[in-house]
C-alpha cells in the first residue's frame, strides 16, 4: 500500500505547504516518511473535507498549541494555493486569539505577517 501512499502524500503536500515543499520530505527516516505516506497520503487526501477545511482544522489545532512555526508554515502555504488572503488570516488571528489566549494571538500575529512577508516577496 505504501507504493500508492506515498505519490499522492507528496503531491497533497505540494497542495497544503506550496509546490515543491514535497522535496523536503526526501530523507530516508521513517518519521518523515510516515508523515508523507500516512497524514498526507492517507490523512489529508480523505474526501470527507476539503483541504481547505482541514487546513483552518489545523491552523485551530497550532493556535491551541502555540505552535506558531507550524502556523506560519501552514498559512503560507495557505496564501500559495488560494486557500486564504490577507484579510482572512487576520481574522483567524482575531478569532483564535480569544480561544487559544491573546499571547498565542500575538505568537500567530506575528506568524501570519512572517507568511504574508515571505508570500509578497515571492
Amino acid at each position: 500500500m505504501a507504493d500508492t501512499r506515498h505519490p499522492v502524500g507528496l503531491d497533497i503536500v505540494d497542495k497544503v505547504l506550496g509546490e515543491g515543499f514535497s522535496a523536503n520530505f526526501a530523507s530516508p527516516e521513517p518519521f518523515v516518511q510516515d508523515a508523507a505516506d500516512h497524514l498526507y497520503g492517507e490523512i489529508w487526501s480523505r474526501p470527507g473535507l476539503s483541504i481547505r477545511d482541514r487546513r483552518l482544522l489545523t491552523l485551530g489545532v497550532l493556535a491551541a498549541f502555540g505552535q506558531g512555526d507550524q502556523f506560519a508554515l501552514h498559512a503560507a502555504g495557505a496564501l500559495k494555493s488560494g486557500d486564504l488572503d490577507a484579510d482572512q488570516l487576520h481574522e483567524i488571528v482575531l478569532h483564535l486569539a480569544y480561544y487559544a489566549g491573546s499571547s498565542r494571538g500575538t505568537v500567530l500575529r506575528r506568524a501570519v505577517l512572517d507568511a504574508l512577508a515571505q508570500h509578497k516577496a515571492g
